[in-house]
């Protein structure tokens, strides 16, 4: 999982920075978690399916009940870092 900081700005904007690879991206901590969200529900729809699904294995729905979890955490993360 990347590695999140949040930082206030002197203009007072609240950004995310995120390390990769030796350099850092900026984005608005609102558009990230924007993103985020679109993730968590992406994979609540792919979780919604799989369970439809009997012939779906345990392991594979375990696991995207574990990405969701993680992305939930990483929101809740940010949004207790912001306030």
């Amino acid at each position: 999982m990347a590695d999140f900081v949040c930082c206030n700005l002197a203009s007072g904007r609240a950004i995310v920075r995120q390390r990769t690879k030796g350099r850092n991206c900026h984005m608005s901590i609102e558009a990230h978690l924007a993103t985020l969200e679109k993730k968590h529900f992406a994979l609540e729809e792919e979780l919604h399916e799989a369970m439809t699904r009997p012939s779906y294995e345990d392991e594979a729905i375990a696991d995207i009940k574990r990405r969701k979890l993680r992305i939930k955490d990483e929101i809740e993360k940010i949004r207790s870092s912001v306030n």
